[in-house]
């Protein structure tokens, strides 16, 4: 059964029935609003179909177009799961601020205060959507909705304007990347070091640590590639690299000592396979994300060690050898 027979399925048809009750304008428009977004989540429409049949019936297809400038949908489906729960939350408070100002003339901030809700419920959907689980800024979230949710009325306004108040860093794709990244297990493909050039341990300079970064990737270039994050501990705690940065003037300083730590490493011959980037993941912290694809010759570091990934380690195959058996494997090369 398509979307469009689903829709006029139910007793008088859908859309006609919701046409004729929104015609009627009993209660205010924001209360039509929620009563057919709750509808409408429940059939899992395809939104398309949904405003291909509407305009012909004007009520509600204002209506929906409310909707659609409240809340951001995606087209291919009206109501995806991750946006059930906040619907659900919204639709009920709204529900309530209703009933608690139920007099025959509804005060004007009731409608306001609904749309307000939508704002803020959608702000805990987009900021869940994106940012890891266990992030700092989803607990604060989810904290305030909870409320809202819990106490249902509009004397708690003040916690709805925290909500939407709440100050979500404005931090690039590569730094949400960065976040996800941290909350897994280092493995084959994934590397954490605290630092580049400073011992997070014994607290000084050591510049002899750069090799710990430039051997990972060599490992990731002779392997299938990883990423490599650099000012995040072992256990995925991120303490970023203001120590290194105290270094070097500035950020551009830094990022050019890494590329020739890289090129003096591995040669230039390994740019096109390895990227990266120094990125604020909020808080004031900084990580660089070094992204590495397999390369397609062997890279030896320092020209003459060789390493591969291993599990979460980068090992050196000493033994000519095995050497010459991986590079024979991974790369269909015949050493002499």
């Amino acid at each position: 059964m398509d979307n469009k027979t689903i829709l006029n399925a139910m007793p008088n048809g859908f859309l006609p029935s919701y046409e004729k009750l929104i015609s009627k304008k009993e209660y205010p428009s924001f209360y039509y609003e929620w009563t057919v977004l709750n509808a409408l989540r429940d059939k899992q429409c395809m939104l398309s179909d949904i405003f291909d049949e509407s305009y012909q019936y004007p009520h509600l297809n204002n209506v929906l177009l409310a909707i659609k400038d409240l809340v951001e949908l995606p087209f291919e489906k009206l109501y995806p799961d991750v946006l059930q729960n906040w619907i659900n939350d919204a639709s009920r408070l709204c529900l309530e601020v209703y009933r608690c100002n139920n007099e025959e003339n509804i005060n004007d901030d009731v409608p306001k205060y609904y749309k307000l809700c939508i704002r803020g419920f959608s702000k805990i959907h987009n900021i869940c959507s994106r940012y890891p689980a266990g992030s700092p800024i989803i607990k604060e979230a989810t904290n305030l909705g909870a409320y809202l949710s819990d106490v249902c009325d509009m004397s708690i306004s003040k916690y709805l304007q925290n909500l939407l108040d709440l100050e979500v860093d404005n931090i690039s794709d590569k730094a949400i990347k960065i976040l996800h990244l941290a909350n897994k297990n280092e493995h084959k493909d994934l590397e954490f070091k605290s630092s580049f050039i400073y011992d997070v341990k014994k607290r000084f300079k050591n510049k002899a640590l750069k090799k710990e970064c430039t051997k990972t990737i060599a490992g990731f270039l002779n392997s299938s590639g990883g990423t490599l994050l650099v000012g995040v501990e072992d256990d995925g705690n991120i303490i970023g690299l203001a120590q290194d940065l105290s270094y070097t003037k500035n950020d551009d300083e830094f990022t050019r000592n890494f590329k020739e730590a890289v090129k003096n490493a591995l040669s230039v011959s390994v740019f096109n396979n390895v990227e990266w980037s120094l990125e604020d993941v909020g808080k004031g912290l900084k990580v660089l994300i070094v992204e590495v694809t397999p390369a397609p010759f062997p890279c030896f570091h320092d020209k003459t060690e060789f390493f591969i990934r291993n599990n979460a380690s980068s090992d050196q195959i000493s033994s000519d050898e095995k050497r010459a058996e991986y590079i024979t494997s991974r790369f269909n090369v015949t050493t002499k």
